[in-house]
């Protein structure tokens, strides 16, 4: 299929784990908390209408940086700073349109800043 020959409707159903594990790393200039965390994902596709019974496989497996510049643990807040890299991983066919739907990742190194921010009870913790 080519990519200017028109809209389609496609079901397709995405199943998957991951593998996480985080490292907690020694506090920056005596208060900032770093954490190294590795996320290494696996997924199942099955997307009949592209000819493609069911695919499994590993996605691109990451590996994120996070800091915590501002929290209150007296009061359980804490807003974090990701950069999160994500290698591209797999077998993935450049000419078929609609192989991104069938493989498990973008055949591209990505790179993702991201912003969280959690709210635990002090008693909880």
């Amino acid at each position: 299929m080519r990519a200017d020959s028109g809209d389609y409707k496609i079901n397709y159903e995405v199943t998957g784990v991951a593998l996480k594990g985080v490292v907690g790393l020694p506090k920056i200039a005596g208060k900032y908390d770093f954490n190294l965390m590795y996320a290494l994902p696996y997924y199942s596709l099955e997307a009949p209408d592209l000819g493609s019974p069911q695919q499994s496989g590993l996605g691109d497996p990451g590996i994120c940086l996070g800091v915590w510049p501002w929290t209150d643990p007296e009061k359980g807040i804490y807003h974090g700073l990701w950069l999160n890299v994500y290698a591209p991983v797999g077998d993935y066919d450049g000419t078929d349109y609609f192989s991104h739907l069938t493989s498990p990742g973008i055949d591209a190194w990505t790179i993702v800043p991201a912003y969280s921010f959690g709210w635990y009870s002090p008693t909880w913790l």
